[in-house]
């Protein structure tokens, strides 16, 4: 994850470089969204027992390649929780839930809809 980091830290360093302020950048976030990355066993785990899309939530997977999720994860001040803990799932308060089975029982509880288990 320390690469999440210095990767973040060079968009930020770009964001300064043209006169640019965060919080002057309009971010379209989803209501709910699931920060993910790829070999990571309980992000699948989530994936695969859950219907992200039909619960409308949206995924965002970390990687270098992927400086526009790393940034909303820097948003929403969560750089260090994902460093060891994922998946993550931001609420529309912008609250978080950490751990595959608190997601997967938050999801399937608040949208009650048992038919979204896969």
């Amino acid at each position: 994850m320390k690469e999440y980091v210095l990767i973040l830290s060079l968009i930020l360093s770009a964001f300064i470089c043209v006169n640019l302020r965060p919080e002057n950048i309009e971010m379209e976030v989803e209501e709910v969204t699931l920060f993910t990355k790829i070999g990571c066993e309980k992000c699948n785990y989530v994936k695969k027992t859950v219907d992200l899309k039909k619960l409308g939530v949206a995924e965002e997977v970390l990687s270098p390649d992927n400086p526009d999720s790393l940034a909303h994860l820097a948003w929403h001040e969560l750089v260090s929780v994902a460093e060891t803990q994922l998946p993550i799932l931001v609420l529309d308060d912008s609250s978080s839930i950490t751990g595959a089975i608190r997601i997967k029982n938050y999801l399937l509880g608040v949208n009650g809809q048992r038919s979204a288990i896969s």
